[in-house]
């Protein structure tokens, strides 16, 4: 159960947050340099998205050719001969895409838990997730913390499909034997299996979810977002006067 000083701060990290939106949406509607700042950082998102959406739809064509349809212990899978052994890929409609290999490197045991797995990521189209991510890594990239970010928002999908395994009457041995046969394929948009391994495995060995913790920074964090919405909202006073406006006024939630 989570502490009750944590979900206050939670709370007041999500208030603090929820100003600054507000407060930096009323200086954009004010301020005609700052629209075009956003737009740009807008075109730049969308050009992004649409590069690694083409990325992607070319990644799940080139798996679906020559993919030979099957159902595996009620799981609809396609094998294909590919690196990431298994994987989910597709935005539409995701399919699972498993390599012929795994039915010899693998227990049945933990062929089923493999296959619950990516059932998981198939239900959740966590292929989009992943797209989304990839498309804000080259900025998110440049804040201190932001490859940890990263790194534990992709395993928090792994490791919420290994719950779901887990839940479908998989066992935590044959999610953890499957994780350490397959090892590790480089993060991209296609929900891969045996990636984000190790905290994975911390989460199948101490039964708790590591990326769902909040660092120690987290308070700090919401400390800084309250302080950059008063600054805000002072700026936003000062223009107000300056136009000769009640600086009461100045924020839309006034």
């Amino acid at each position: 159960m989570r502490r009750p000083s944590s979900s206050l701060s939670r709370r007041l990290e999500l208030l603090a947050t929820a100003a600054l939106a507000v407060c930096f949406a009323a200086l954009w509607l004010s301020t005609p340099p700052l629209q075009l700042l956003v737009a740009a950082a807008a075109a730049l998102l969308a050009l992004s998205l649409s590069i690694h959406s083409w990325r992607h739809v070319r990644l799940a064509r080139a798996l679906g050719a020559g993919s030979v349809r099957d159902v595996q212990l009620g799981v609809e899978i396609r094998w294909r001969s590919s690196p990431r052994v298994a994987a989910v890929a597709g935005l539409h409609r995701p399919s699972i895409f498993c390599d012929p290999r795994l039915r010899q490197s693998l227990s049945p045991r933990e062929l089923r838990a493999v296959l619950l797995h990516e059932r998981c990521h198939q239900l959740r189209r966590d292929p989009l997730r992943l797209l989304l991510l990839a498309s804000v890594e080259p900025v998110v990239r440049l804040a201190p913390r932001g490859r940890e970010w990263l790194e534990r928002s992709r395993a928090h999908l792994e490791i919420a499909a290994d719950a779901y395994a887990l839940s479908q009457g998989a066992l935590r041995a044959d999610l953890a034997g499957a994780i350490l046969k397959l090892g590790a394929t480089p993060a991209g948009t296609a929900a891969a299996f045996s990636s984000a391994v190790e905290l994975r495995l911390q989460a199948l060995t101490g039964g708790v979810d590591p990326s769902a913790s909040r660092s120690a920074a987290s308070p700090r964090w919401g400390i800084a977002v309250g302080v950059v919405s008063l600054a805000c909202a002072m700026a936003l006073a000062h223009e107000a006067i300056a136009l000769g406006l009640p600086a009461v006024c100045a924020l839309p939630i006034c």
